[in-house]
């Protein structure tokens, strides 16, 4: 794999780096374009922000899927569809392992941010993220974000009974979810920022909503001019 990881603090921020170099996560992150068939867009054409934040997601998403969470199935917002010029709302990414036995069932909630800015000062839309889950008015709770899940487990899948399952993790609060992890997340600048205070800031504010800071893992993925990268991704370069 064409990562580095540095796990930092306790409970641990984790840092994702290219190694040997970052040109070799863009090349990752390119081959996982091709494999899925992108359809790339023209030379030079401008990226919405839309589509930054969505190949962030599938950044995130590729990571997920050959390394930290290879076990797990993953219900995407948008990854799936890196180009889109629409951003699904929801969690950006979901993952999901069920267990030999019930009671160890788990969900991972991971909301992605991307900014090619150093000072990565979009990190307060995360924490935004988050308490919609439970906040009074949105319509955007933790128990609407699955039901889509829970939809395809039973019509797509034929298993009701991992509905019910996947019912049973999500509470009505933060303390009443049952093994939910959250790994808020940004894609960002490697030069010139210190992603380390930056989410610790994150996993602090994200605590005052509730969640146990032992349940909040942040990861911070970064490469050398974010911005120019994703536009010769965008292209199949």
């Amino acid at each position: 794999m064409p990562h580095r990881v540095q796990d930092t603090g306790a409970p641990p921020i984790r840092l994702w780096r290219g190694t040997p170099n970052c040109d070799a996560m863009h090349a990752f992150v390119l081959e996982a374009l091709q494999e899925i068939g992108c359809t790339f867009v023209a030379a030079g054409a401008a990226l919405t922000m839309n589509q930054v934040g969505n190949l962030g997601e599938f950044v995130t998403f590729c990571i997920g899927h050959k390394k930290a969470f290879a076990t797990f199935r993953c219900h995407p917002a948008n990854a799936h569809e890196p180009l889109n010029t629409i951003s699904r709302s929801g969690v950006d990414l979901i993952w999901i392992l069920f267990a030999s036995e019930p009671a160890k069932d788990s969900v991972l909630l991971q909301e992605v941010k991307t900014t090619g800015s150093p000072d990565m000062a979009i990190h307060s839309s995360l924490v935004a993220d988050y308490r919609k889950m439970f906040g009074r008015t949105s319509r955007e709770t933790l128990a609407i974000m699955l039901q889509g899940v829970k939809s395809r487990l039973v019509f797509d899948e034929h298993r009701p009974d991992l509905s019910t399952r996947l019912t049973r993790l999500a509470g009505v609060s933060p303390q009443t979810c049952q093994n939910v992890t959250l790994h808020p997340t940004i894609v960002h600048e490697a030069i010139g920022g210190d992603a380390g205070p930056v989410m610790l800031a994150v996993r602090t504010s994200v605590a005052a909503l509730g969640w146990s800071e032992s349940d909040i893992r942040p990861w911070s993925i970064a490469m050398s001019g974010l911005t120019v990268r994703l536009q010769r991704l965008a292209e199949g370069n």
